[in-house]
């Protein structure tokens, strides 16, 4: 029920650091990554889900989101980047997103296969 309640909050403030700090994107990405850091730290220690793989899976989650977060400050405005580094940056966020997102098919499959083998 906390997790919820978090992570409702969580999205809240960030849907209102996007609209009100139009203007300061580092302090986006700094509110951001402190909330995922907290987030972070709050999944490690209380562990909200039954199943052990399900805390895993959203502790991996949460720390590719963490990286992203920081990664793109390459992206800022505020922080004078060439091209090319900001193509490197962009590539290591797409092996990040890819990774994140074959780690949860992979879990997926494997629950799938799980729940099939059980029901038989």
């Amino acid at each position: 029920m906390y997790f919820t309640v978090i992570f409702l909050v969580r999205r809240l403030i960030y849907a209102a650091s996007l609209t009100i700090l139009t203007e300061s994107e580092l302090f986006q990405i700094l509110i951001q990554t402190l909330m995922g850091l907290g987030l972070l730290c709050y999944l490690i220690t209380i562990m909200p889900y039954e199943k052990m793989i399900d805390n895993y899976i959203e502790i991996f989650n949460e720390s590719c989101i963490i990286i992203l977060f920081y990664s793109s400050i390459g992206f800022s405005r505020a922080i004078p980047i060439t091209g090319e580094t900001r193509y490197s940056i962009g590539y290591f966020c797409i092996g990040v997103i890819c990774l994140l997102i074959a780690v949860n098919f992979i879990a997926f499959i494997r629950s799938l296969i799980m729940t099939l083998f059980l029901k038989i």
